[in-house]
């Protein structure tokens, strides 16, 4: 059946993982906003509409354009607007109910002149991360924003949001709880703050290893995490899944044994694992090879990647076992990359399914 690098989906796994979710919502009394970088697939996208998910998160304009012909109306651009889509956004917002992410003016005065179409905006921002967003203690710039807001009558303030995402560096647990209360009180206090001008402002704020770590959710509106559906080596090492809620794996075949030197090759590297790497007793590991379903404490790790070519370091009596032409799986490190890398994917109940390409034009 498998000829090439072939990515595996546990149906199960995946669904036990979103059930999981939803009730954490429900239980927090928060609106759920999966982010759907992570599958990209509008079939796994069902899996979310069968639990009662009804509106989603993407990360490009084209993403939200795709989810949109599969029957997805509430749509955020979680990640701070490309002008050169914006041809796209009025387009999509003439149809479906669209958000769309700034923090810069000159973005949002550009969707203010070309999007003639109602939109709703987010000002993202940044509590500590460092990637994008206006920094908290910046409210001259988040007052400029806003100013340019209410001179749009077609644009709707929606509310901040934000991503946690140096809580993928915890060193651990309590690293983690005490970077996301430090979040969740500063995105608290900016509700206490503009809350008399904007009373129906949502905090938006999400991400895997929080859901885990967080103690409580309260002041946050919307959650918005995107990895839990598949998991990865890196969720198992911040303590935030267990083995048993890893859903994604790539089946590689074997291409090369070399007993003298304990390793085997594989057919699949970088452009099918990505190049994301974690520390694993003080080697750098790039993932995480076992048999075909089998458990991590019987698997070896991938030491090295190319471009096609993985390396993986056993022992001896793994390495005499195996021979070219045989399968291994290899547990990801980041399965959000692992995952866009691929065009399509099978479940291991036998379904190919079909998944958005991020750059459909190259």
């Amino acid at each position: 059946m498998f000829t090439q690098p072939t990515p595996i989906v546990d149906r199960q796994i995946a669904t036990k993982n979103i059930y999981r979710m939803v009730e954490l919502c429900t239980q927090n009394d928060v609106i759920f906003r999966p982010h759907f970088k992570t599958h990209q697939s509008a079939e796994i996208a069902d899996w979310f509409a069968k639990a009662g998910v009804n509106r989603c998160a993407v990360s490009s304009m084209s993403m939200g354009e795709y989810f949109f012909e599969h029957g997805w109306i509430d749509i955020c651009v979680a990640i701070p607007v490309n002008l050169n889509e914006l041809e796209t956004a009025n387009r999509l917002a003439e149809k479906a109910r669209l958000s769309l992410t700034v923090d810069h003016p000159l973005s949002l005065l550009a969707i203010k002149q070309q999007v003639k179409n109602p939109l709703t905006i987010f000002i993202e921002i940044d509590t500590g991360y460092g990637r994008s967003g206006v920094f908290y203690k910046n409210t001259q710039q988040i007052d400029a924003l806003l100013s340019i807001l209410t001179e749009a009558r077609h644009l709707r303030f929606g509310g901040f949001l934000s991503h946690t995402g140096n809580n993928y560096g915890a060193a651990n647990r309590a690293m983690g709880q005490e970077q996301f209360a430090q979040a969740r009180e500063i995105m608290a206090w900016l509700k206490e703050t503009y809350a008399e001008q904007y009373p129906n402002l949502l905090i938006s704020m999400g991400d895997t290893p929080s859901s885990a770590f967080a103690s409580h959710f309260q002041g946050i509106d919307e959650w918005r995490p995107g990895n839990f559906v598949f998991n990865d080596l890196m969720q198992l090492e911040l303590k935030s899944c267990e083995e048993t809620d890893l859903a994604f794996r790539v089946r590689c075949p074997v291409i090369g044994v070399y007993p003298h030197r304990n390793e085997i090759v594989i057919y699949g590297g970088a452009v099918h694992l990505s190049k994301d790497s974690m520390v694993f007793a003080d080697r750098k590991v790039f993932g995480w090879a076992v048999m075909p379903g089998g458990k991590i404490a019987d698997g070896f790790p991938v030491i090295s990647l190319s471009q096609e070519h993985g390396i993986i370091l056993a022992n001896e009596s793994f390495v005499r076992q195996i021979q070219p032409g045989d399968w291994l799986e290899i547990l990801p490190v980041h399965s959000c990359l692992s995952a866009d890398l691929c065009g399509y994917f099978h479940t291991t109940d036998g379904e190919k399914i079909s998944k958005f390409r991020t750059y459909p034009n190259l």
